[in-house]
């Protein structure tokens, strides 16, 4: 087998060499032989990644991992929603006065005195009413 081919080949073969590379950009020396490629499966990661500005990989990761824009509850919330201490409702007096009534609407002792003196004078018996002697209508 001979090394040799046709000129007209070698032409071909540089002009296809020559737009391959003419695609290659190296802005500081790099040692061909030691060059790392990336397998099928990280190309594939890779082509999801848009970057439209400056990012700084590490600072992101670190963000991240403390959740520095978190955005959610305090401590002191979530202690406040354990020990409920933004609880609406009635307090502890409110439920006593609730229970003793001390708040009640209606008529004195002395009202309920006065209505059953009065019930006793007008003799009222069942829906009659009879009116005492001394009263007399004008």
């Amino acid at each position: 087998m001979s090394s040799f081919h046709k000129i007209d080949d070698e032409e071909i073969e540089q002009s296809v060499m020559k737009t391959k590379l003419d695609l290659i950009t190296v802005a500081n020396p790099i040692n061909l032989d030691t060059l790392t490629t990336i397998s099928t499966a990280q190309s594939n990661k890779v082509d999801f990644l848009t970057v439209t500005g400056n990012v700084d990989l590490d600072t992101i990761s670190s963000n991240v991992t403390t959740n520095n824009n978190k955005t959610g509850i305090t401590t002191q919330q979530s202690l406040d929603i354990q020990a409920n201490n933004l609880k609406t409702g009635i307090t502890n007096t409110q439920a006593s006065n609730i229970n003793t009534n001390n708040n009640k609407v209606g008529i004195s002792t002395d009202q309920a005195n006065s209505i059953t003196s009065l019930n006793t004078m007008l003799q009222k018996t069942g829906n009659d009413t009879v009116l005492p002697r001394w009263f007399s209508i004008i």
